[in-house]
């Protein structure tokens, strides 16, 4: 169990916070091979009904659980610890959300994490270039690759290869995917990984906080950069680059499970239809292929 969470590059709050989901799993379901859909539905239902007294668990959480258990599964799996194939499914095991009047009243902020225009994702990142070359980079990492900014700033660079990144932690299991390392910032990429002076691929960021976050200082460094060049607090956020990469995906007519898959969603949260499994290599490397900041800007 130790050895999947250090291997997975976990912050110090997300080793803690997944040893905690696992050991609370095992102790219901100690061995693998006696495992069976049925009792994970059963022990599922119960949870989320409180029927043993403790506090429910909301649909959120179970699927935050799945998510982590299905990954700690795999990794078993890959290190020959079991045999057993995989039956963390959550389409077979979460139930179907019940739609409230409060929920169905609840409307999406559409004001949030709106994309930004290529010109101003040029400015972004160009204006940063000379008082926070680090900064610069996440910028540009973020308009290529669609990560959040705490993927990016706990990427290893054994994480970067010479076609690929490879995200080993995310805050979802759609998350955790490779992503093809487009042509345009391959020479930056090779700069980052050569110049870095720690195992990180932006190198020298800051961990000093409560849970060793590296994202949280240049997070909020990027906040106040976005907030000097004019963009509001909550409409445009590092976020939005995912929403900006969608949209060149979309308008090159990238088929949207590709997209999907890239960026790290599942398909249907970036405006488009239905979920499907790994993704075809070459044909994410054809979608990415076709995103051109340069010429739309």
């Amino acid at each position: 169990m130790k050895s999947f969470v250090n291997d997975h590059g976990y912050t110090a709050a997300g080793k803690d916070d997944n040893m905690g989901i696992i050991t609370r799993w095992s102790k219901e379901f100690p061995y693998f091979e006696a495992i069976e859909t049925e009792a994970l539905i059963s022990f599922i239902t119960a949870r989320m009904a409180g029927s043993d007294g403790k506090k429910s668990w909301s649909r959120t959480t179970v699927g935050k659980h799945l998510s982590i258990l299905k990954q700690y599964w795999l990794y078993c799996l890959r290190h020959s610890h079991i045999s057993v194939e995989n039956k963390i499914n959550h389409e077979r095991l979460l139930p179907t959300a019940n739609k409230t009047k409060s929920q169905t009243g609840k409307k999406r902020n559409k004001d949030s994490n709106l994309a930004y225009a290529i010109e101003d994702a040029w400015r972004l990142q160009i204006t940063a270039k000379d008082n926070d070359p680090k900064l610069a980079d996440m910028i540009l990492l973020g308009m290529y690759t669609g990560c959040r900014i705490g993927e990016l700033a706990h990427m290893l660079k054994e994480d970067v290869h010479s076609d690929r990144f490879n995200i080993a932690d995310s805050k979802t299991d759609s998350g955790i995917r490779s992503i093809p390392i487009h042509k345009d910032i391959l020479q930056d990429v090779e700069r980052m990984v050569q110049t870095s002076k720690d195992e990180y691929l932006i190198c020298g960021l800051s961990s000093k906080n409560m849970h060793g976050n590296r994202g949280k200082g240049i997070g909020q460094k990027f906040m106040r950069h976005k907030a000097e060049q004019g963009f509001q607090k909550k409409e445009h956020t590092f976020h939005s680059f995912r929403s900006t990469l969608a949209t060149l995906f979309q308008s090159a007519g990238v088929e949207e499970l590709f997209a999907a898959r890239i960026i790290g969603h599942k398909a249907g949260g970036i405006t488009y239809g239905l979920y499907a499994g790994d993704l075809d290599w070459d044909k994410a490397v054809e979608a990415m292929a076709k995103v051109d900041f340069k010429n739309a800007a």
